[in-house]
């Protein structure tokens, strides 16, 4: 008996939200926001256009000299990688590792968008195809030889070799370094 591959359409996010191009940056980062998302589709009169992530937002906004509510969708779109839903899994995946791409957008034959195949739906995929294998036991994971007394203490140790590095030490939007333990 031989076992079929797995298809992309088995894990693709079918319907995948979009966006038209003529729309702003801003109103992009509200969709995503809202559906808690990172890719939009983006349009041009039901056509496909590409994809744009929450990066390729940032990035734009970035280059551009205009704000967020000023500046378009257009902008940011980059080409999609496309493929069918008949595609192997495999292929798609050897594909995106290959272009180092975070996404693919499947298409039916009329060219409709039909779904989106991104990393999360990757490690999906991932999770379903080694459920398929026998689980093996679980095991307690060797901490090592650290005294609990020390344990407690080595957040601290670490929070203070970064703040030590002022570089490292994570900040937060308002400039105050992240971890900072206050005497």
């Amino acid at each position: 008996m031989t076992v079929e591959p797995p298809l992309i359409r088995e894990f693709m996010t079918p319907d995948p939200y979009a966006i038209e191009q003529s729309l702003t940056i801003s109103d992009a980062s509200d969709r995503m926001r809202a559906h808690n998302i990172g890719h939009l589709i983006v349009l041009d009169k039901e056509e496909l256009r590409g994809v744009v992530t929450r990066s390729d937002l940032h990035l734009a906004l970035a280059l551009s000299n205009d704000s967020a509510a000023d500046t378009l969708v257009a902008d940011a779109v980059r080409p999609a990688m496309t493929c069918s839903p008949f595609s192997y899994l495999a292929s798609v995946l050897r594909d995106m590792d290959q272009r180092r791409l975070d996404n693919v957008v499947v298409l039916d034959h009329g060219s409709d968008v039909v779904g989106i195949f991104t990393l999360v739906d990757a490690a999906r995929a991932a999770r379903s195809l080694a459920n398929n294998y026998a689980a093996a036991p679980e095991q307690e994971v060797d901490r090592g030889s650290v005294p609990p007394e020390r344990e407690r203490t080595l957040p601290k140790v670490r929070v203070k070799r970064m703040l030590g590095r002022a570089h490292a030490a994570p900040r937060h939007a308002n400039g105050l370094v992240m971890g900072e333990v206050m005497a």
